[in-house]
Formats: structure tokens, sequence, C-alpha cells
């Protein structure tokens, strides 16, 4: 996917879709408008609202010659992303939803980085993540998790794990986004799946180790509420590029309800699956999705062509499973992996 304007007039394009975020969108563009960055335009593409959101913008912000408004000729902020990239005139594309918050020094940090950088193909930034109310567990624990992933191998080791890194926090090059062709409209979550392509194509992505960006939480976030981006969809993107780069033999560590439903999407694309592990006696010595179950001592005897898959939620697992299986010989991202 290729830009209509083929010069780079400015350094940074902020892509910025929007769809309905009357009571925040203001905030965003204005953290967006008061950047200590002095060369960047804002692509802001409408995406069909039914709110006062953009006209709160025109009325605030219209005669601000750095602010670009269009309306988006699809539906969906895949197309509302895509379509901004077609107007954007930066060498580097930086994402942004009309919920949040970019800190002052963020296109500056990261544009910096870049620049200083030529071998990195997209870099995003620690992220808080906040709410108008109270923040759930569940986020406070993503918070953590997802801001301890900062460089290259670690976003690399974890990409199966979770999605590693916060959309709306990436700038990218403009050639890393052209060359992907944009962001895919398909039934799984379209950044997960953009950086995934990334990976398969080995282009190297980091984090700047500073909180940059402020990621709001609310009811109506479309996270919450899409499919596309249910616990299933994610399964499903992962499985793909799972089968697409793993050309091994594969066991699932976990045979409880997470590991048969991963072994079932792997199957789907091609995968070789020979059969799962778990400590559950339960469960050991029978059969799920066909194929035998094998008690942890299984793994010892493995030859090294066999890769395991860690597919266990419990918390305090992970761990656990990740400690013994290096105590048998096993090292992460060779001889196993976790992909939950």
């Amino acid at each position: 996917m290729k830009s209509s304007r083929q010069s780079t007039d400015h350094d940074v394009s902020v892509l910025l879709p929007v769809k309905n975020c009357s009571p925040y969108i203001v905030e965003a563009v204005d953290s967006l408008l008061n950047q200590t960055h002095d060369d960047f335009e804002i692509i802001m593409v409408d995406d069909n609202s039914t709110d006062d959101g953009v006209e709160k913008i025109v009325e605030r912000f219209g005669d601000d010659r750095r602010l670009k408004i269009l309306r988006s000729p699809g539906a969906g902020v895949v197309d509302a992303i895509n379509h901004a990239a077609t107007s954007a005139c930066g060498k580097y594309f930086a994402r942004m939803d009309g919920d949040d918050i970019s800190l002052p020094e963020r296109l500056s940090v990261q544009a910096g980085y870049l620049d200083k950088h030529p071998g990195t193909g997209l870099v995003a930034s620690l992220v808080e993540i906040f709410a108008d109310g109270e923040l759930g567990e569940g986020y406070r624990l993503y918070e953590k998790w997802v801001n301890s992933i900062v460089t290259a191998d670690e976003i690399e080791m974890s990409i199966f794990t979770e999605n590693p890194l916060p959309n709306p926090s990436v700038m990218m090059r403009r050639e890393v986004f052209e060359s992907l062709d944009g962001y895919r409209n398909l039934a799984w979550p379209e950044d997960y799946d953009f950086f995934l392509r990334a990976y398969e194509r080995n282009m190297r992505m980091e984090k700047i180790d500073q909180v940059l960006f402020r990621w709001r939480d609310h009811s109506s976030r479309s996270t919450r509420v899409m499919k596309m981006y249910s616990p299933s969809a994610f399964m499903k993107v992962r499985a793909h590029f799972l089968a697409r780069v793993i050309k091994r033999p594969i066991l699932i560590w976990g045979a409880g309800k997470n590991g048969p439903s991963l072994c079932r999407m792997l199957l789907s694309e091609g995968a070789n699956v020979k059969g799962f592990i778990d400590i559950n006696e339960r469960r050991t010595g029978g059969r799920k999705v066909g194929l035998p179950v094998y008690d942890r001592e299984y793994a010892k005897n493995l030859e090294g062509e066999v890769l395991i898959l860690v597919c266990v939620a419990a918390r305090g697992a992970r761990e656990e499973i990740g400690e013994y299986l290096e105590n048998i010989g096993k090292r992460e991202g060779e001889g196993f992996r976790f992909v939950l």
C-alpha cells in the first residue's frame, strides 16, 4: 500500500482513526498538537461517527494547519487507518486513537530513535493504562507485563504469548507500513496481525523504555465490544502465524481448555501437532482432539526437533513450567515457547 503522496514533506504523520470518541477526542487531539516535536501532521479520519466528536475538533482546532480531517470511504478501523496512510506525507507513521493521550515528548523521542537506529522498523513505548473509574486487575497485570517487554529480543520471544506492542503507542517507518500493505481486515485483531507479519519478515521491533503514552480503558472501547478482539480471535491469529513459522513437530503443554482449542486451530492451519503434555493425572494416558496426552516426564526424552508450545493460563504455572523445562535442558525459543 503506497501513499498517493510521493514526497515526505513532514517528519511524522499521525494516523488517527476516530469513531464516536466525543467524550475524549478533544483531549486526544490536544495532546498531539502540544507535542515538543516541530514537524508533524495529524491525519484524522472519521469512521462514520454518529456523535459530535468531529464537530468539536473542527470548532476547537479547525484552523490548525497541522490537522487534516478526512472521512473514511469504507467502514471500520482498518479502512480508516489505511485511508489516512494514503494521504500522509511523513517519513514516519505514528498511530494514535481518539480516546488516548500522547505525552508531550512522544513524537520527538520516537522519531529521534528511528533516526539513530536505521535497522529498526518500528518502535513502541511504555504505557500507563488508566480509566475514568477504577482500573481492573487484569489491565494492571497487563500493564506490568507489557512494560516489562522492551528489547527487540524480548519482543520476539514474547510475540506469541500476547501482543507485546501497544498499538496506538507505535511509530513505524513509512516503508514498513507500505511493505506490509497496511492493516488487514480479517476476523482477528488488525494490530496483532500487523506485528506478526512484521515478525514473520524479520523486521526489528523495539520499545522506548519510557512512558510516552496514556492508554485509556472505558466500557465502549472497541477491544471490549468487538468480536475481532475476543480471546478466541487472538488465539486464531496466533495459531495462523505459529503454523506458518514453525516447521517442526509440535507438542502442546496443557490439555485443559486452551490447549485443545489451540490444537484444533493449528491442525486446521496444517501444523504437525503430535500430542499433549499435562500434569493432571486424570488427563495423562488419555487422548484429546484424537491425540495422546503424556505426563511431563515425556518431555525429558523428546528429540531436539520437537517444539513444546506451553498453553497454560493458570497464574504461576508459566514460571513453574518454564523452570522445569529449563532444568531438563530445554531452552526458551529453541525447545519451547509460551503461547498464552
